[in-house]
């Protein structure tokens, strides 16, 4: 019996700090985007996530992909 991992579908996310708390420690916002082909490549990802961030007017502190992946038993 092998597991097969099957791709479903990727995650981008972007990391916005949108200010500080009263603390001094910098809050954060996620903004997501979905349904990315599995098979992008990480460079291609990564190059719409920075063209994302550049629109941005708060910085972004990263860039994230997420896979979604399913465990088949053959």
């Amino acid at each position: 019996m092998a597991v097969v991992n099957m791709p479903i579908t990727t995650h981008m996310s972007l990391k916005i700090q949108t200010g500080v708390n009263i603390s001094g420690f910098p809050v954060y916002k996620t903004v997501s985007y979905n349904s990315i082909k599995p098979d992008a490549a990480d460079a291609d990802i990564y190059a719409v996530g920075a063209g994302l961030a550049s629109l941005q007017s708060n910085p972004v502190a990263g860039i994230n992909r997420t896979n979604v992946n399913s465990l088949v038993n053959q």
